[in-house]
């Protein structure tokens, strides 16, 4: 008989952040539903689901904007002679805004795609020095050859927001 997945719960802080529909919807994707065989590799596949869809901080077709790049996602897998038994604690930690001035159409696509900002972005004091010249040079690959940025990164307890000034 096959491993079965017994029970999948969820538990930290995330009520306000998604639903624990919207997580079991992740799940299942990866491959981890209560009742059908349980592989452990799944696991870790719908951590890296559930990590990117909560650390996306751009809007998407169908997709909301979460932007919690400092989520941490824990998983803990009983394995029982009946089945398994999968915990997965989530804490979403500080919210992402981003505020783009100077950039028409699309500015936080335009400056999420130029510091390449992920679900495994560390906004760490070498990152902050180093962005500037990064979204420098991707808006000089599209012909803004004489733009210059600021960035500035005011870290709060709840919303930690990144502000980027382009003067073109």
């Amino acid at each position: 008989e096959p491993n079965l997945l017994q029970s999948l719960t969820f538990s930290g802080d995330f009520a306000e952040q998604v639903s624990e529909r919207t997580l079991r919807r992740w799940a299942r994707q990866a491959g981890v539903v209560e009742g059908k065989p349980f592989a452990p590799e799944a696991m870790g596949e719908a951590r890296t689901r559930m990590l990117e869809r909560m650390g996306d901080p751009r809007r998407r077709l169908f997709r909301r904007r979460r932007g919690y790049i400092s989520a941490r996602l824990t998983p803990a897998v009983i394995t029982l002679a009946e089945g398994a038994r999968a915990t997965l604690t989530l804490e979403p930690g500080p919210k992402l805004e981003l505020d783009v001035q100077g950039l028409s159409w699309a500015p936080r696509r335009k400056v999420s795609d130029a510091l390449e900002l992920s679900h495994r972005t560390r906004l760490t004091r070498g990152f902050l020095d180093e962005a500037p010249e990064r979204v420098d040079a991707y808006l000089s690959r599209r012909g803004f050859f004489d733009a210059e940025t600021a960035v500035v990164f005011e870290e709060g307890d709840r919303v930690g927001r990144l502000t980027v000034s382009v003067d073109r």
